[in-house]
């Protein structure tokens, strides 16, 4: 029936299918050691590098930091706290509406320059007070009391804006 110098060749059905899921397993498994050497060397060292950063933040000291290298426009260097009649000479060369805080419920004053003692107190607490709650939604301390702050603060900052330009 056949020579046996040339036997016949079988063929080797559906050899083309092991090699294809052999080809697609190997494809799996480098996608996904990609993404976990991605998330393990890229996404989580900065994440904790962000965690960290935030842990000990301390805004005032940023905000001084800030102020004085001139990276905040409305901040002066030679302004302080701490004198009173500086203050007030300050705020009234940078011609900035003086606005109470969420605590008093109040909108802007008319006049910048008639500022009391009191408002100018104020006006440096509403300062930390938004500070210190932009820096806790930064790390994540989230509470409704900061949030509803943060939101009116931010409300009142776009007015500002939008009848200042």
């Amino acid at each position: 029936m056949y020579d046996k110098d040339n036997p016949p060749k079988f063929p080797m059905h559906d050899m083309h299918l092991v090699k294809s899921l052999k080809n697609c397993v190997a494809a799996v498994a480098v996608s996904l050691a990609s993404g976990a050497l991605v998330y393990m060397f890229h996404s989580l060292p900065r994440k904790i590098a962000y965690r960290n950063f935030y842990a000990d933040y301390d805004p005032q000291a940023s905000f001084k930091r800030m102020s004085e290298g001139g990276y905040l426009q409305s901040a002066l260097v030679e302004t302080s706290f701490k004198g009173k009649k500086n203050y007030k000479e300050n705020l009234c060369r940078l011609r900035i509406p003086i606005s109470r805080s969420i605590h008093h419920q109040s909108n802007v004053f008319n006049d910048t320059c008639t500022t009391s003692s009191e408002e100018v107190e104020e006006l440096s607490t509403n300062i930390s007070d938004l500070l210190n709650a932009i820096s806790a939604e930064l790390r994540g301390n989230i509470n409704p009391r900061s949030n509803e702050f943060l939101e009116t603060e931010l409300g009142r900052y776009k007015t500002f804006i939008k009848y200042k330009i």
